[in-house]
């Protein structure tokens, strides 16, 4: 099975941990990506159509977004929206269109796959965006836009930022969310409850940082665990992988929330 992501930071885990997780299962999948950090769905169509405008040029070292469309028969092409994006369904247009008919005419066998990316932490400082507000309101809002915008263009959604905000819900041991003026240096809160990265303090030990955004090892293998169930229909349970430094009664939640999600939701399209 080949797979090509048309992403961001929010995918690139997919290309060196999906291929070992679906492995244990007795699948192969290659991934390869055109991924590029914090990339919105209109910044990776510029670059297409500078790509067609400019001969010659190509964004990537490995050559134009069409000629890596060419280069196999991919089986599946994912896109998503970037993060800081994802809540506002109106940045969504006119790109997903326009990405999934490039897509389509560069790579016919495929199917487009929209994947639903998730919240950052309660921590993350863009929550202070009058926009945004909260965790709940931008997942309340990221879910209708990804879900509108699939079925306006009759895909399937890959409900990573669903199987997130579950295991965040139903997990045996929750993440409690911490006060920075409870620490002091060098103590750090403990995050390890969460799915998202670590925190630490920055160089002048003035302010506890961090990275609330991607996804730590519990979240990438759960993100890989979604991938893995709805792109070959195999159960998430024949997965023997097991994440380092993850347990493995952890593991079997995880695989576990992973079969839940997919087997409940219902796609839009």
């Amino acid at each position: 099975m080949k797979v090509l992501t048309i992403g961001n930071s929010f995918s690139e885990v997919m290309t060196a941990l999906l291929p070992p997780v679906a492995k244990s299962a007795g699948v192969e999948i290659l991934v390869e990506d055109l991924s590029i950090g914090g990339c919105t769905m209109e910044r990776h169509w510029g670059n297409i159509v500078r790509e067609a405008e400019e001969p010659g040029y190509h964004y990537f070292e490995e050559g134009t977004y069409k000629a890596k469309l060419a280069s196999k028969q991919w089986d599946f092409v994912t896109i998503q929206q970037a993060s800081h994006e994802s809540w506002r369904v109106a940045s969504y247009r006119p790109y997903a269109k326009q990405l999934l008919d490039f897509i389509r005419k560069n790579a016919p066998s495929a199917e487009v796959l929209l994947q639903m990316t998730w919240t950052w932490r309660q921590d993350d400082s863009r929550y202070t965006w009058p926009q945004i507000q909260s965790e709940e309101n931008m997942y309340n809002n990221l879910v209708a836009s990804y879900e509108t915008i699939a079925a306006e263009l009759g895909l399937r959604v890959i409900p990573t930022g669903i199987a997130i905000e579950t295991a965040r819900n139903t997990q045996p041991n929750p993440y409690l969310p911490f006060n920075p003026a409870d620490y002091t240096y060098p103590d750090l809160p403990d995050v390890s409850n969460s799915f998202n990265n670590a925190v630490w303090w920055n160089e002048d030990h003035t302010a506890i940082v961090g990275d609330p955004a991607h996804l730590n090892p519990r979240g990438d293998f759960l993100q890989a665990c979604v991938w893995f169930g709805l792109l070959t229909g195999h159960p998430v349970a024949e997965i023997t992988y097991q994440p380092e430094g993850v347990s493995a009664e952890d593991t079997a939640f995880l695989k576990a929330t992973a079969q839940t999600v997919l087997d409940n939701y219902r796609q839009p399209r």
